[in-house]
């Protein structure tokens, strides 16, 4: 991940904030009771996971963070968007983040990954909606080989 990846810089701003308070990330984690963990802090403001819509608005809410800074993100299309470029970026083993032209084309985006993961389709289907979402992060076109051999899970099998 760099420092530039959407997560990375938003995990930034909550650590920011929580130094400013002179907090630790378990002080931090107990604020928040059982909403969230020192770990998923941790995780947080690494860059490595985004808390979920809940647990975000808790932090921020504890850390007094804007609204505007964080309210995108806690919603549940961003959130998967955002685990699936982490997952992708395993993947590739360099930094995949969107830069969409436009609102709509990152709406767009977020709608076909929701669908990939949300909606039962054949194999087939699967395939070609993943190699659709590649092109708007620039990445060729996956082989049918590579994702029969290694993305067959029950959730797609017809």
């Amino acid at each position: 991940m760099t420092a530039n990846s959407d997560l990375e810089r938003l995990g930034e701003v909550f650590k920011a904030f929580r130094d400013k308070d002179g907090l630790t990330q378990d002080d931090l984690a107990k604020r928040c009771g059982d909403a969230v963990s020192r770990t998923a802090v941790a995780l947080f403001e690494q860059g490595r996971r985004l808390p979920s819509p809940e647990a975000l608005r808790e932090l921020a809410t504890v850390l007094k963070v804007p609204e505007e800074l964080w309210k995108t993100y806690a919603t549940p299309s961003i959130s998967q968007r955002l685990e699936f470029e982490l997952l992708l970026s395993e993947l590739v083993g360099k930094p995949i983040t969107l830069r969409p032209a436009n609102t709509e084309e990152a709406e767009a985006v977020e709608k076909l990954i929701v669908d990939l993961f949300s909606q039962r389709q054949t194999l087939h289907q699967a395939y070609d909606l993943l190699n659709s979402i590649l092109i708007y992060y620039g990445i060729p076109r996956m082989a049918w080989a590579f994702f029969k051999r290694y993305f067959t899970v029950p959730l797609w099998e017809g």
